[in-house]
């Protein structure tokens, strides 16, 4: 499981496509949207008889202060159409192809969270 490459190479890839809205791991408590972050990463054992493999999940959340949700919508789609079944080369030169799951967005007191999750299987 290369868990940290993958993010990396998530995080690269979500911060071209959505410049210069900035990209975080971890966003500063008192950071005004609009921003991303790259969330919450599960991760479960997919091993066979001869491969040891892993499925695993990366979620996105976009945060945004405008009324309605059409910029929160213009951020995911830009993120689904920058990852979905797009080839990641990792650091070590493994490639992973991030599947979208889901997509929803929720009314926050000051504004709109949009969340995303990616699926990714990967052998080693």
């Amino acid at each position: 499981m290369r868990s940290y490459e993958t993010q990396v190479a998530m995080f690269n890839r979500v911060s071209a496509l959505v410049a210069p809205t900035p990209v975080f791991d971890h966003p500063p408590q008192d950071l005004v949207p609009l921003y991303v972050q790259i969330g919450d990463f599960v991760a479960t054992p997919s091993n066979t008889k001869s491969v040891n493999g892993t499925d695993s999940s990366f979620e996105i959340n976009t945060y945004s202060r405008a009324r309605g949700y059409t910029e929160t919508k213009q951020l995911l789609d830009r993120i689904h159409n920058g990852l979905h079944r797009q080839r990641l080369t990792l650091a070590s030169g493994q490639a992973v192809i991030p599947q979208f799951e889901f997509s929803d967005l929720f009314p926050e007191p000051d504004g709109v969270r949009g969340v995303m999750r990616f699926g990714i299987q990967s052998e080693g």
